[in-house]
């Protein structure tokens, strides 16, 4: 590999870095800003509720838009400046409808820049050999610093740095995508791409609106969704079979420090795997964690189970991400990630609606449909795999 690849490797790298430190302060610790800023705790879940679902509409169309330009660094640019814009907004803002205004528009314009950025990503492994899940790994060590640092500064402010936290996050996000080069590629890659670029327009519809797409996105967002109890209720599980709240954020972190451990080895594994093998082994490991999961009585117990978030997160996830990069053309990678992560994003949003009823009626009911979840995911995968090879053929 050139030093120039190593670099352009560095700075992808440094890109996902960014975004992931800013989101590190916003997920725990926003809620927390959003009362001290005097919002009713029952308003608090409108407001991230709201902002929510507008994440899930606007990441394809912002997507799109940047993929139709073919300008994705400017957009992860424009997207993280008009994002940091509304936090402006925010910090200034007296009262919640303004508040919850600014929360919903910097949500619609920071939704597009993980898929652009993965967009921008695969595009470099596929012309530059570059590694993804070395490149991906960054953006997991920045959430953890997020999370540690936003644990310590919400203690001795009232949310404002947090936000400034945020803030900086994003305008790195932005210097660090408009540092990057513009895509390149072999010459012949790129006179095949002038040659077949309108075919691709009048293609792009069809792709996204295919029901073997659309029918791939659901046992993806399945798959990865099936962490929605996880997420939701598993430090509520921890704190009732016994284990200390130091000892939860250790299980946490475990999770966590597996998961950048495989992303910084997957790359090379990857080149011996199909993408739905990867899928299907992230798949498996979830029926074995969430079916397990209830069963578990102490910490002990807890860490293997915990261990397999290298699978059912990592490798689930890289796998997923390339397996929609072939089903669509490069033209509309962003495009494609976007409905990946939105599909993802309202199932596991519904599994978390569904988790609390049925952990009110039995702990372990959530967890054990997380693994029906799953296997459902990979019992569709494995029934569509001719159709879904058959148009991977068509951009692999």
């Amino acid at each position: 590999m050139s030093s120039g690849s190593r670099g352009l490797g560095a700075r992808i790298s440094g890109l996902f870095a960014c975004h992931f430190l800013g989101f590190g302060f916003f997920l725990p610790f926003f809620p927390l800003v959003l009362q001290a800023r005097g919002v009713e705790p029952a308003h608090i879940g409108y407001v991230l509720g709201g902002a929510t679902i507008l994440r899930i509409l606007a990441s394809p169309v912002l997507s799109s838009l940047s993929d139709r330009s073919g300008r994705r660094r400017r957009s992860i640019f424009l997207y993280s400046l008009f994002g940091g814009a509304a936090l402006l907004v925010f910090l200034a803002a007296d009262g919640m409808p303004l508040m919850a205004l600014a929360v919903a528009v910097m949500t619609i314009f920071q939704a597009p820049i993980v898929p652009l950025s993965e967009a921008y990503a695969l595009s470099a492994v596929k012309h530059h050999g570059l590694d993804y899940g070395r490149m991906r790994l960054w953006g997991s060590v920045a959430f953890v610093a997020g999370n540690l640092v936003g644990g310590w500064i919400v203690q001795v402010s009232q949310g404002v740095l947090i936000v400034v936290g945020m803030l900086v996050g994003k305008a790195a996000t932005g210097l660090m995508a408009i540092a990057l080069p513009n895509p390149s590629e072999p010459a012949s890659a790129s006179e095949h791409r002038d040659s077949s670029a309108v075919a691709e327009d009048k293609e792009k519809p069809r792709i996204f609106a295919s029901p073997v797409f659309l029918a791939a996105l659901l046992c993806l967002g399945l798959i990865e969704g099936s962490h929605a109890a996880y997420y939701g209720y598993s430090s509520l599980f921890f704190g009732r079979i016994g284990i200390s709240d130091s000892l939860v954020g250790l299980l946490w972190a475990i999770g966590v420090i597996v998961e950048i451990g495989v992303f910084a080895v997957i790359g090379r594994a990857s080149l011996h795997m199909s993408p739905l093998i990867m899928v299907q082994i992230g798949a498996g490991a979830a029926l074995v964690r969430w079916t397990l999961f209830p069963l578990a009585e102490n910490v002990w117990a807890m860490v293997p189970l915990q261990c397999l978030h290298g699978l059912t997160f990592a490798v689930a996830h890289f796998g997923a991400v390339r397996f929609v990069a072939g089903l669509v053309s490069e033209k509309w990678s962003a495009t494609g990630q976007s409905f990946l992560a939105s599909a993802s994003g309202v199932l596991m949003a519904a599994g978390m609606a569904v988790s609390g009823p049925l952990y009110r009626l039995d702990p372990s009911y959530p967890f054990w449909l997380m693994a029906v979840c799953a296997t459902a995911g990979s019992i569709g995968l494995i029934a569509m795999r001719g159709a879904l090879v058959r148009q991977q053929q068509k951009y692999g």
